[in-house]
């Protein structure tokens, strides 16, 4: 997850993406959070529907007035 606004999935470009499942840029606009989600293997338009959002499978979003982000360990 980056904080960082006004970008796109391209500043996500020379990371490995076989490594990560998910990337999250958000940002703060005043009045409300923007997210934005990129992944080749998770479909993220469902995940940014379900915040009241869309978009595509590889690249979607969503705004929200409350912003959670915690780290989940998975087993």
């Amino acid at each position: 997850a980056l904080n960082l606004g006004m970008c796109n999935g391209d500043v996500f470009k020379d990371l490995d993406s076989s490594a990560y499942d998910l990337f999250i840029s958000f940002s703060f606009d005043g009045a409300v959070w923007v997210v934005s989600l990129y992944s080749k293997t998770i479909d993220v338009s469902e995940i940014a529907k379900k915040h009241g959002g869309g978009g595509h499978k590889g690249a979607a979003g969503f705004c929200c007035s409350e912003l959670d982000l915690r780290k989940v360990e998975l087993l």
